[in-house]
Protein backbone atom coordinates (compact mmCIF):
# COMPACT_ATOMS: atom_id res chain seq x y z
CA UNK A 1 0.00 0.00 0.00
CA UNK A 2 1.28 3.51 -0.83
CA UNK A 3 2.19 5.76 2.11
CA UNK A 4 0.59 8.71 0.32
CA UNK A 5 -2.61 6.72 -0.19
CA UNK A 6 -2.72 5.81 3.50
CA UNK A 7 -2.24 9.42 4.54
CA UNK A 8 -4.94 10.74 2.21
CA UNK A 9 -7.60 8.04 2.66
CA UNK A 10 -7.07 6.85 6.25
CA UNK A 11 -5.85 9.98 8.02
CA UNK A 12 -8.65 9.97 10.59
CA UNK A 13 -8.08 6.30 11.43
CA UNK A 14 -4.35 6.44 12.02
CA UNK A 15 -2.97 6.19 15.55
CA UNK A 16 0.05 8.18 16.64
CA UNK A 17 2.07 4.96 16.50
CA UNK A 18 0.98 4.50 12.88
CA UNK A 19 2.26 7.99 12.07
CA UNK A 20 5.58 7.04 13.68
CA UNK A 21 5.76 3.91 11.53
CA UNK A 22 5.06 5.91 8.39
CA UNK A 23 7.73 8.46 9.30
CA UNK A 24 10.27 5.71 9.89
CA UNK A 25 9.44 4.04 6.59
CA UNK A 26 9.88 7.33 4.74
CA UNK A 27 13.25 7.89 6.42
CA UNK A 28 14.61 4.42 5.71
CA UNK A 29 12.77 3.21 2.59
CA UNK A 30 13.60 3.70 -1.07
CA UNK A 31 11.47 6.68 -2.05
CA UNK A 32 12.21 9.74 -4.15
CA UNK A 33 12.94 13.07 -2.44
CA UNK A 34 9.79 14.59 -3.94
CA UNK A 35 7.65 11.70 -2.70
CA UNK A 36 9.11 11.95 0.83
CA UNK A 37 8.56 15.71 0.88
CA UNK A 38 4.93 15.33 -0.18
CA UNK A 39 4.23 12.64 2.42
CA UNK A 40 5.98 14.61 5.17
CA UNK A 41 3.77 17.61 4.35
CA UNK A 42 0.66 15.43 4.68
CA UNK A 43 1.89 14.12 8.04
CA UNK A 44 2.50 17.68 9.27
CA UNK A 45 -0.99 18.69 8.16
CA UNK A 46 -2.52 15.75 10.05
CA UNK A 47 -0.52 16.66 13.16
CA UNK A 48 -1.68 20.30 13.03
CA UNK A 49 -5.28 19.26 12.56
CA UNK A 50 -5.11 16.88 15.51
CA UNK A 51 -3.48 19.50 17.73
CA UNK A 52 -6.33 21.92 16.99
CA UNK A 53 -8.92 19.22 17.61
CA UNK A 54 -7.37 18.25 20.93
CA UNK A 55 -7.15 21.82 22.15
CA UNK A 56 -10.77 22.59 21.25
CA UNK A 57 -12.14 19.35 22.72
CA UNK A 58 -9.81 18.83 25.66
CA UNK A 59 -12.74 18.47 28.04
CA UNK A 60 -14.74 16.15 25.81
CA UNK A 61 -14.73 12.39 26.54
CA UNK A 62 -15.38 10.06 23.64
CA UNK A 63 -17.92 7.37 24.47
CA UNK A 64 -16.72 3.77 23.76
CA UNK A 65 -19.39 3.15 21.13
CA UNK A 66 -18.37 6.26 19.16
CA UNK A 67 -14.65 5.57 18.96
CA UNK A 68 -13.44 5.03 15.40
CA UNK A 69 -12.22 1.64 14.26
CA UNK A 70 -8.46 1.70 14.01
CA UNK A 71 -5.77 -0.73 12.97
CA UNK A 72 -2.05 -0.78 13.52
CA UNK A 73 0.01 -0.81 10.33
CA UNK A 74 2.84 -3.26 9.92
CA UNK A 75 5.89 -1.85 8.10
CA UNK A 76 5.72 -4.63 5.49
CA UNK A 77 2.39 -3.22 4.31
CA UNK A 78 4.23 -0.08 3.26
CA UNK A 79 6.75 -1.83 1.01
CA UNK A 80 6.66 -0.55 -2.60
CA UNK A 81 7.20 -4.20 -3.63
CA UNK A 82 4.20 -5.63 -1.76
CA UNK A 83 1.48 -3.91 -3.79
CA UNK A 84 2.70 -1.97 -6.82
CA UNK A 85 0.23 0.66 -7.92
CA UNK A 86 -1.25 0.99 -11.38
CA UNK A 87 0.91 3.91 -12.39
CA UNK A 88 3.72 1.53 -13.32
CA UNK A 89 6.31 3.88 -14.70
CA UNK A 90 6.13 6.24 -11.75
CA UNK A 91 7.43 3.37 -9.62
CA UNK A 92 10.56 2.88 -11.71
CA UNK A 93 12.68 4.58 -9.07
CA UNK A 94 12.04 1.65 -6.72
CA UNK A 95 13.35 -1.06 -9.04
CA UNK A 96 16.53 -1.69 -7.04
CA UNK A 97 14.59 -2.05 -3.78
CA UNK A 98 12.00 -4.29 -5.41
CA UNK A 99 14.64 -6.59 -6.87
CA UNK A 100 16.39 -6.81 -3.51
CA UNK A 101 13.12 -7.90 -1.88
CA UNK A 102 12.41 -10.48 -4.60
CA UNK A 103 15.88 -12.04 -4.24
CA UNK A 104 15.16 -12.86 -0.61
CA UNK A 105 12.22 -15.07 -1.60
CA UNK A 106 12.46 -18.85 -1.91
CA UNK A 107 10.55 -18.48 -5.19
CA UNK A 108 12.58 -15.61 -6.56
CA UNK A 109 12.48 -16.75 -10.20
CA UNK A 110 8.68 -17.00 -10.39
CA UNK A 111 8.25 -13.82 -8.38
CA UNK A 112 10.65 -11.96 -10.65
CA UNK A 113 8.71 -13.08 -13.72
CA UNK A 114 5.43 -12.04 -12.12
CA UNK A 115 6.95 -8.66 -11.27
CA UNK A 116 8.05 -8.09 -14.88
CA UNK A 117 4.59 -9.08 -16.14
CA UNK A 118 3.00 -6.50 -13.82
CA UNK A 119 5.30 -3.74 -15.02
CA UNK A 120 5.13 -3.35 -18.82
CA UNK A 121 7.20 -0.15 -18.61
CA UNK A 122 10.23 -2.40 -18.01
CA UNK A 123 11.00 -2.59 -21.71
CA UNK A 124 14.21 -2.55 -23.76
CA UNK A 125 14.91 1.14 -23.19
CA UNK A 126 14.33 0.84 -19.45
CA UNK A 127 16.45 -2.31 -19.17
CA UNK A 128 19.21 -0.68 -21.21
CA UNK A 129 19.28 2.25 -18.78
CA UNK A 130 19.26 -0.04 -15.73
CA UNK A 131 21.07 -3.10 -17.06
CA UNK A 132 23.58 -3.29 -14.20
CA UNK A 133 20.77 -3.71 -11.65
CA UNK A 134 19.81 -7.12 -13.05
CA UNK A 135 21.64 -10.28 -12.02
CA UNK A 136 22.54 -12.99 -14.59
CA UNK A 137 19.57 -15.21 -13.70
CA UNK A 138 17.22 -12.26 -14.07
CA UNK A 139 18.71 -11.34 -17.44
CA UNK A 140 18.06 -14.91 -18.61
CA UNK A 141 14.43 -14.61 -17.54
CA UNK A 142 14.11 -11.27 -19.35
CA UNK A 143 15.29 -12.88 -22.60
CA UNK A 144 12.31 -15.21 -22.40
CA UNK A 145 9.82 -12.46 -21.55
CA UNK A 146 10.81 -9.44 -23.63
CA UNK A 147 11.83 -9.04 -27.27
CA UNK A 148 15.07 -7.15 -27.80
CA UNK A 149 16.52 -5.49 -30.86
CA UNK A 150 19.67 -6.82 -32.47
CA UNK A 151 21.69 -3.73 -31.44
CA UNK A 152 20.72 -4.41 -27.81
CA UNK A 153 21.69 -8.09 -28.11
CA UNK A 154 24.99 -7.07 -29.68
CA UNK A 155 25.70 -4.46 -27.02
CA UNK A 156 25.19 -6.83 -24.09
CA UNK A 157 26.07 -10.12 -25.80
CA UNK A 158 28.89 -11.04 -23.43
CA UNK A 159 26.65 -10.47 -20.40
CA UNK A 160 23.66 -12.47 -21.66
CA UNK A 161 22.72 -16.13 -21.38
CA UNK A 162 23.60 -17.35 -24.88
CA UNK A 163 21.30 -20.38 -24.77
CA UNK A 164 18.32 -18.27 -23.68
CA UNK A 165 19.18 -15.73 -26.38
CA UNK A 166 19.39 -18.47 -29.03
CA UNK A 167 16.01 -19.91 -28.04
CA UNK A 168 13.87 -16.85 -27.35
CA UNK A 169 15.20 -13.94 -29.42
CA UNK A 170 14.90 -13.04 -33.08
CA UNK A 171 18.07 -12.03 -34.90
CA UNK A 172 19.52 -12.05 -38.38
CA UNK A 173 21.52 -14.76 -40.11
CA UNK A 174 24.47 -12.38 -40.02
CA UNK A 175 24.22 -12.08 -36.24
CA UNK A 176 24.11 -15.87 -35.94
CA UNK A 177 27.14 -16.32 -38.17
CA UNK A 178 29.17 -13.64 -36.38
CA UNK A 179 28.44 -15.27 -33.01
CA UNK A 180 28.47 -18.85 -34.23
CA UNK A 181 31.12 -19.96 -31.72
CA UNK A 182 28.92 -18.82 -28.81
CA UNK A 183 25.44 -19.77 -30.06
CA UNK A 184 24.45 -23.43 -30.09
CA UNK A 185 23.39 -24.24 -33.70
CA UNK A 186 20.96 -26.90 -32.50
CA UNK A 187 19.10 -24.44 -30.26
CA UNK A 188 19.08 -21.71 -32.92
CA UNK A 189 17.94 -23.99 -35.76
CA UNK A 190 15.64 -26.40 -33.91
CA UNK A 191 14.32 -24.55 -30.85
CA UNK A 192 14.68 -20.91 -31.90
CA UNK A 193 12.04 -18.57 -33.29
CA UNK A 194 13.82 -17.06 -36.30
CA UNK A 195 11.87 -17.40 -39.54
CA UNK A 196 15.00 -18.48 -41.42
CA UNK A 197 15.84 -21.45 -39.18
CA UNK A 198 14.26 -24.06 -41.48
CA UNK A 199 16.36 -25.48 -44.33
CA UNK A 200 13.98 -24.18 -46.97
CA UNK A 201 14.01 -20.66 -45.51
CA UNK A 202 17.75 -20.09 -45.19
CA UNK A 203 19.78 -17.98 -47.55
CA UNK A 204 22.37 -19.69 -49.72
CA UNK A 205 25.04 -17.82 -47.79
CA UNK A 206 23.94 -19.34 -44.47
CA UNK A 207 23.48 -22.73 -46.07
CA UNK A 208 27.06 -22.75 -47.33
CA UNK A 209 28.32 -21.38 -44.00
CA UNK A 210 26.65 -24.19 -42.06
CA UNK A 211 27.98 -26.87 -44.41
CA UNK A 212 31.50 -25.52 -43.97
CA UNK A 213 31.01 -25.66 -40.20
CA UNK A 214 29.82 -29.25 -40.43
CA UNK A 215 26.26 -28.46 -39.37
CA UNK A 216 23.67 -30.81 -40.93
CA UNK A 217 20.53 -29.60 -39.19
Amino acid sequence: MEIKEILTTQADELLDIDIDVLNEELDTGCYTHAYKKECKALIDAIARKRALTRSSKSAQVIEPDTQPTVRTLHPSALSPYSKPDERGEERGGNLECDLAAIRKSSKKVSEFKAYIERHPFINEDYIDANFSLFEPQERSALLGMRKFSEPFLEKYFDSLDHNALAKHQEFSEGFFMSHFSDLDPRIVLEDGINTWRGKDSRSSKLDVFLRLKGVRL
